[in-house]
Formats: C-alpha cells, sequence, structure tokens
C-alpha cells in the first residue's frame, strides 16, 4: 500500500515509473529513474490554475509533471490545457506523447459477454450510468449526494422496461450507501471486473460532467449527459468546453433521460471523434511502451513544451493574507524585469488556502 516500507523501496528503486495523476509529495525522482504520466482522463472540468477550489494545492501535481520524462496526452486540446494551466512553460522538459489512451484499448476488442451470462443480462439492453463525483467528502454532504442520487435511481427504475438494465458504477463513497436490492431494473457494476471492461458491454452511457465520454465516444454508441444540477456544478468548477457544444442530448431529468434512452442515437460525432479520440486504437499500449522503453516511435507525435530559454527565479511567498507583507511582493512583482528572468512563486498550500482567491 501507499507509504509501506515495500512500496517506498519500490518506488526509489524502480528503473520506469508509472503514474496517472502523481506520486506522494516527499517523492524525489532519480536522476536515473524514467517518469511516464498518463493522466487519468481527458478534462472537460478546469483544472490546475483555473479550478477556483483547489488552485492552491497544484503544486505536488505541477511537480510530477515537470520532473516526468513522458507526459501522455491522447489529443492536441488536452496537451494545451495541461500545459497552461499547470503552468510547465520554461520548467518542464517532458515530451508530451500524443498518442491512444492505454485504457481505451478495451473498446476495440470483443466483449466479454461471460459477465452478462454470469448477471443474468445477456438479452437485455445494457445502460451505463457513471456520473462524476461531485467532490465534498465530509459525511453530510455524502448523505445527501447518496439521498439524491436514490432519488432518482427510484424514479428511472419505473420508468425502464424489463428488457434494459442500468448498470451504475458511482464513487466508493456513495455507491457503498446505495440499496441496489430495492431496484428491479438497477444494478451495481461488478466488482470482480474491471470498470471499463464492464463500461465496453454497455449499449449507451449515461454521465454528466465526467470525462468518461471522451473515451466511451470511440465506440460510436449513443451517449446522454443527465446534468440535473448544472448550474450548482458550475458554481464551483468550470468547463473548458460548454456542454452545448458538444453534440450528445442533455437532459435535466428523468423523464427526458429515459426518453433519450429509448430514442435511437440521431446525432452525428465524428467532428467530436476527430478532435478528441482520432489516436484511440487496440495497439495503444504496445506502442507506448515500444517507446518509452526501447525509443521506437510507432504512429506516436511528440513535442516540446515551449522554453523560452531564461534563467529561472524561485520565490518562497508565505501565506499571501491580506497584509503589508502580501502587498509589498505584488508590487515588487509588478516592478521586476522579466525580460531576463521567469519569476516563479511557492507557497506552503495549507497556509495559504485561506487567501487563495488572492492567486487569481
Amino acid at each position: 500500500y501507499i507509504g509501506s516500507v515495500k512500496y517506498l523501496k519500490l518506488l526509489s528503486s524502480a528503473k520506469y515509473l508509472i503514474t496517472d495523476t502523481s506520486f506522494m509529495t516527499s517523492f524525489i525522482k532519480k536522476d536515473d529513474q524514467i517518469l511516464l504520466n498518463v493522466w487519468h482522463g481527458i478534462p472537460l472540468k478546469t483544472l490546475g490554475k483555473k479550478d477556483n477550489s483547489g488552485l492552491h494545492s497544484l503544486g505536488n501535481v505541477q511537480k510530477n509533471f515537470f520532473v516526468a520524462d513522458y507526459l501522455l496526452y491522447p489529443n492536441n486540446y488536452m496537451k494545451e490545457h495541461m500545459i497552461e494551466d499547470y503552468m510547465l512553460e520554461n520548467i518542464c522538459n517532458a515530451k508530451c506523447l500524443i498518442t491512444g489512451y492505454p485504457r481505451n484499448e478495451i473498446f476495440f476488442t470483443p466483449k466479454n459477454t461471460n459477465i452478462l451470462k454470469e448477471m443474468k443480462i445477456e438479452e437485455k439492453q445494457i445502460i451505463g450510468y457513471m456520473p462524476t463525483w461531485r467532490g465534498s467528502v465530509g459525511k453530510v454532504r455524502v448523505y445527501e449526494d447518496t439521498i439524491h442520487i436514490m432519488h432518482y435511481l427510484f424514479e428511472i427504475d419505473k420508468r425502464l422496461n424489463d428488457d434494459q438494465i442500468m448498470l451504475v458504477n458511482l464513487h466508493p463513497f456513495v455507491q457503498n450507501d446505495i440499496e441496489f436490492q430495492k431496484f428491479k431494473h438497477i444494478l451495481p457494476f461488478p466488482k470482480d471486473y474491471e470498470t471499463y471492461e464492464v463500461l465496453n458491454l454497455c449499449d449507451v452511457l449515461v454521465t454528466d460532467y465526467s470525462s468518461v465520454f471522451f473515451d466511451y465516444a470511440v465506440t460510436r454508441n449513443k451517449i446522454i449527459l443527465f446534468a440535473y444540477d448544472l448550474e450548482e456544478y458550475l458554481e464551483d468548477r468550470g468547463l473548458y468546453v460548454s456542454l452545448d457544444s458538444l453534440p450528445f442530448p442533455i437532459v435535466d431529468n428523468v423523464r427526458d433521460l429515459v426518453s433519450e434512452i429509448n430514442t435511437p442515437k440521431n446525432y452525428n460525432d465524428s467532428d467530436f471523434i476527430n478532435t478528441y479520440c482520432y489516436k484511440d486504437n487496440q495497439n495503444a499500449s504496445a506502442q507506448l511502451l515500444r517507446l518509452v522503453l526501447k525509443n521506437e516511435i510507432n504512429h506516436i507525435d511528440i513535442y516540446d513544451i515551449p522554453n523560452n530559454g531564461k534563467e529561472n527565479v524561485l520565490i518562497y511567498s508565505g501565506n499571501l493574507a491580506k497584509n503589508g507583507i502580501t502587498t509589498a511582493l505584488f508590487n515588487l512583482l509588478n516592478q521586476i524585469d522579466i525580460t531576463k528572468y521567469n519569476y516563479f512563486i511557492t507557497f506552503t498550500a495549507r497556509k495559504v488556502a485561506p487567501y487563495k482567491m488572492v492567486l487569481r
């Protein structure tokens, strides 16, 4: 487990390291280690400095990017947002790899219908429901989220017919409290199988603000965005792309949701596929590993992160409280000559948290 002696020994001695987010803050990469960061999905929700709720705590993720050797991005849209919003220009020497996501290989392989047989639902239309995690860990909010989701699931269950099954995959904080035995047409994703292996069995995907729709789109099956709390959600998190600009139908109530489930796909997603999913293929893992392990380039586009060649200056700022020290710092920053050096500010995230909006 993370933080154990065995884990730390492996982390410090392995030649190749792969992460989909970041290692612990104490991690220091050795010169002879090779680090590949594959991230964990094409972002719809704003990240890094554009995430109002967490912009002050981006430091460890940023560090894991600029010490990496390779950063995997499946398209230019993601590459540009990650470089900009984690401020990687001039500090990151990693190579950006534009190639298919290894986890999306599953959508190019035969479906494991044995799963459906085990669940005794092989003759059903399978609807996958994978909403995003709202991000509140407090007990009160988790309880409220559970109540809301149970309400929606009850209403959906009443409207689905006997030829349909909805498979639901929620965050563990919520999923463990959902009483699935009360439903007739709704089941949880089976725990004995990898999530995307189950998703590959679905005929329709229902989601909301989750990046899963970027992945599932390569199936060309129907995707429905069930955005029942869009206004509330956008108060805390922004989106890189407006939902209205996506080809998928958007609904905000159960009646319209079930109507869309029962309506054949009637939209054209070719432009979406060509923008976001054009690199996905059944050999993505092999192509990626051949590059990282053997330096063999095959169907992978490689980019350098921009660097203006100036020397970098790091400034430790303190807690950025509303006082004279912070005012003096900002006055200094407004006066410095940025034609010769790049200036970076660092701070302790927990100390800056109460004053994080000053970073805007």
